[in-house]
């Protein structure tokens, strides 16, 4: 394992991160994977944390949960790619087969050093735009909205929280 600050895996900065925040998780199988629940404004998901220290990567995944179903997958689709463009961090991701959507985060280190203020800032980033845009692709499959409508409708929000 490669040390990242202090003499640190990355992988032990990301459960200090999780314990200096005092979120519930637990890592899966002794593997460098974190899950976690997580309660937002707006919904409920799993976060997952994965360190890759060969590649010298940490990345952060909420998953949404919710299968989208066959007919509703282009619009989400759409809906999705609408979201990302213009993001500054981050992406939604939606896999074509099983519906599954998630937003990730990421961060590579090959020179440097991964601190937990920088987990900090990507776990957080990430979950603030999964909890803000999770209503979109709600309303998009049971609400009946276009794409473009729902993102208006979400954008709308963002007006109305920063006028």
């Amino acid at each position: 394992m490669e040390s990242h600050g202090n003499g640190q895996s990355i992988l032990d900065v990301v459960l200090r991160f999780f314990r200096e925040d005092q979120w519930n998780f637990q890592q899966i199988d002794k593997k460098p994977v974190i899950r976690a629940g997580f309660r937002g404004e707006r919904g409920t998901w799993v976060c997952f944390a994965r360190v890759d220290e060969e590649h010298q990567r940490f990345l952060f995944h909420s998953i949404m949960g919710l299968n989208i179903p066959t007919q509703y997958r282009v619009a989400v689709a759409e809906y999705l790619t609408r979201v990302n463009y213009g993001l500054p961090v981050g992406n939604f991701e939606m896999d074509l087969e099983s519906g599954d959507v998630r937003f990730k985060t990421s961060i590579e280190t090959p020179e440097g050093e991964i601190t937990v203020a920088m987990v900090r800032a990507l776990a957080y980033t990430n979950i603030r735009n999964m909890d803000h845009y999770f209503p979109g692709v709600l309303a998009v499959v049971h609400g009946g909205l276009s794409p473009e409508a729902a993102l208006a409708r979400i954008e709308a929000q963002i007006v109305e929280q920063y006028p």
